[in-house]
């Protein structure tokens, strides 16, 4: 039987990336912009677009994935736990959205599944604070005072 050597680093129209699983991620937001459409209750929203990196299967990496966070109202919450995890010393003052480029959080995905149409979308369900690269830990123990420290993000679309 002959052997067949396919050369898939050379097809340029191929991508290598693996579709991501639900899991923790490593991600570094690469664009963050306020959205020209509002929220679903009327407010501004900010869109931050996110890169996995440092991922121990490298097939993951690059994939990408987006969250919108109100800038206003009950939602804003997500947003101001978003902002702690990426700087704990965060204290609730404005930014701006180039500040946010470039740095990184680790993250839970989850998938949620559209029931009318069956579609799945990727979902920041948590995020932590990026401690190193390679490091994917559930407790903090330096200079963490407060549980609000450790946000939890199961008020997103809040």
């Amino acid at each position: 039987m002959p052997l067949v050597r396919p050369d898939y680093k050379t097809n340029t129209g191929t991508s290598l990336k693996i579709p991501l699983v639900p899991g923790r991620y490593v991600l570094k937001v690469v664009d963050a912009n306020e959205s020209e459409k509002l929220d679903k209750n009327g407010n501004n929203a900010l869109v931050i677009k996110f890169e996995v990196t440092n991922h121990k299967n490298t097939g993951f990496n690059g994939n990408r994935v987006s969250r919108w966070f109100s800038l206003a109202g009950v939602g804003a919450r997500a947003l101001y736990r978003f902002m702690m995890a990426l700087d704990p010393n965060y204290n609730g003052g404005p930014f701006t959205t180039e500040s946010l480029k470039g740095k990184m959080i680790e993250a839970d995905i989850v998938f949620e599944t559209n029931p009318k149409d069956g579609k799945q979308w990727a979902k920041l369900e948590k995020v932590y604070p990026y401690l190193q690269a390679g490091s994917v830990k559930n407790t903090f123990t330096a200079n963490v005072t407060a549980e609000r420290d450790v946000p939890n993000f199961n008020d997103f679309d809040s």
